[in-house]
Formats: C-alpha cells, sequence, structure tokens
C-alpha cells in the first residue's frame, strides 16, 4: 500500500471533488485516477461512490479512512525526524519462516520494503525457533512463523495469518497403519510423495521438517493426488497430503492419519507485546487489511 495513494485518498475524500484534489495535490486527474484504481485493486473494494462530479466514501472506505489518517500521521513524523537527522528508531528488521506461505505476505513484505523508504526495513528468513528467540531479545521485531506447538509466549502478541492440516497416507502393511496421528518425527527417513515444489504443500512439508531441523525425504511429488495414492498403495513409500485431498477417492489399503504438528501449525505474526517502536505500528497498520 503506497504512502501516495493513501494521501489521494484522502484528498479527494477531504475536497469531495476530483478536478480540486487534483489541483491541490499539484497534480492531473488522471494521476489520481490512477492512484485510486492501484488502492482499489489492492484492497479489492470500491472506496468511493460518485454522484456527477461528487464523490462521497462508501462503506469500505469508511472503514478504511482512520487507518489512512494513521498511516500519514506517522509517516510525516518519521520525514520530519528523517529532516532533523534522527533516524536509529525507523529500523524494522522482518524475519520469516522458510518457504513463507501464503506468498501474498512476502509479497507484501517485498513491497514495504519498496514503498516505504523512510523506514529502513530489513527482510530475512530463518527456522521459527530462532526467529521467536530474536523477537523475544528484540534482534527482530516482527516475524512470521510456524507454530507447531501450539503454545503461546505471554510476552509476544500473537496474530494467526494461515492455517493447514497435513496427512500422511500410510499402507495398510506398514507399522505406522494403525496410529491414529502421527508425529514429524515419526516420519523422518521415510521416502515421502508429495505436491510438486513451490505448492502450499511442499512449502508446508518443508516448514514442518525445517522446524524441528529434520529433512523431508522427498522421493517424487506430482499434482495429482491420484498418483501419490497409487504409489502408495504399492508400498513404495508415504503420501504427504493436506484436508482438502481427503475429498478424492481413496484406495481399501491405505488410511489418512493425521499428522500431529500440523494440527496445531500456523503461520503467526509475532512481535513483543512492550513494543513501542512506531515502525512496528506503522507495519501492522498497514497489513491489517491484508490479515483481515
Amino acid at each position: 500500500m503506497r504512502t501516495s495513494d493513501i494521501k489521494a485518498f484522502l484528498a479527494l475524500e477531504k475536497f469531495k471533488d476530483i478536478g480540486i484534489t487534483a489541483q491541490n495535490l499539484n497534480t492531473s486527474v488522471n494521476a489520481i485516477n490512477k492512484q485510486l484504481a492501484r488502492l482499489e485493486k489492492e484492497l479489492d473494494v470500491s472506496l468511493f461512490s460518485v454522484d456527477g462530479t461528487k464523490y462521497s466514501l462508501s462503506d469500505y472506505g469508511l472503514e478504511l479512512l482512520p487507518y489512512a489518517r494513521q498511516l500519514t500521521s506517522l509517516e510525516d513524523a518519521f520525514s520530519s525526524d528523517l529532516i532533523n537527522g534522527i533516524n536509529t528508531k525507523h529500523q524494522l528488521k522482518v524475519g520469516y519462516t522458510f518457504s513463507l506461505a501464503p506468498y501474498t505476505l512476502k509479497n507484501f513484505i517485498f513491497n514495504f520494503q519498496k514503498d516505504n523508504a523512510f523506514v529502513n526495513t530489513f527482510a530475512y528468513t530463518d527456522c521459527s525457533n530462532v526467529l521467536t528467540k530474536q523477537v523475544l531479545t528484540g534482534e527482530c521485531d516482527i516475524a512470521f512463523v510456524l507454530n507447531t506447538s501450539g503454545e503461546s509466549n505471554p510476552l509476544l502478541k500473537t496474530i494467526p495469518v494461515s492455517r493447514s492440516q497435513l496427512y500422511a497416507v500410510v499402507y495398510s502393511s506398514h507399522p505406522l497403519f494403525n496410529y491414529s496421528t502421527l508425529s514429524i518425527e515419526q516420519l523422518d527417513g521415510e521416502p515421502l510423495f508429495t505436491a510438486p515444489i513451490g505448492s502450499a504443500v511442499y512449502r508446508l512439508c518443508e516448514n514442518e521438517f525445517h522446524d524441528l531441523e529434520l529433512s523431508p525425504n522427498i522421493k517424487f511429488t506430482s499434482p495429482n493426488i491420484e498418483d501419490i495414492t497409487s504409489l502408495v498403495a504399492r508400498e513404495f513409500g508415504i503420501g504427504i497430503v493436506t484436508g482438502e485431498d481427503i475429498q478424492y477417492r481413496t484406495r481399501d489399503n491405505i488410511r489418512f492419519i493425521k499428522i500431529n504438528s500440523s494440527a496445531k501449525s500456523v503461520i503467526e505474526m509475532i512481535y513483543r507485546k512492550d513494543s513501542t517502536s512506531p515502525s512496528i505500528y506503522y507495519f501492522l497498520t498497514s497489513i491489517s487489511k491484508l490479515l483481515q
């Protein structure tokens, strides 16, 4: 979300007329239209209703208004400090777990870096347990981590971002076949079949193993669930799928078994509750729409 687009939104809300808005911002009507179109596309809503030449806020515009005012007031404060040579408090370190899913979050982080030069944002990847420790010690301001335990730290503010349930597909003669649930440790070293590299299932599988400092032994990938269940039925290995795949017809000699760690696997955004950094507040305000 570009602050220039937010300022165009606020100006049009103030003047109600796009021509007057363009004059006050020393730009063209076409430029204002492009900024509003970009903002509406990003938020996937209509922000104004138009009656002749008069613009008035839609319900979504009214909802955005307080956030927009907060964003611009923070930027003004940041810019003022930068002009006076005060910039150390506007550093922001954002960490995220390997192969962050969904990709929209990673894109948001990169766009935030690009569109908000007045906040010196440094983004990097690491294991979830390392990132959590760094947030607690103040080495990292905000982190997107995979919570595999379901536990929370009282010092951290936690905001769930996405959730997914992994299942193991096990053949009947395998020693794990009669288990009601499985852990990642039980699957360590097993030949695994799952969705292709880059898919949400593959990334989550990698995250589950990496966060336990293990490596998944993935031998075969396919976008077709029937390919995976067929190989499992022929006792070549174990399949890794999500709950959505269970709707597909399965064979009599295989079972879908919940993977314990994934039952609580949630991508979470974390930061210290006692943080007073305006950069963190600015980031949280910017991302709030994406997380709704």
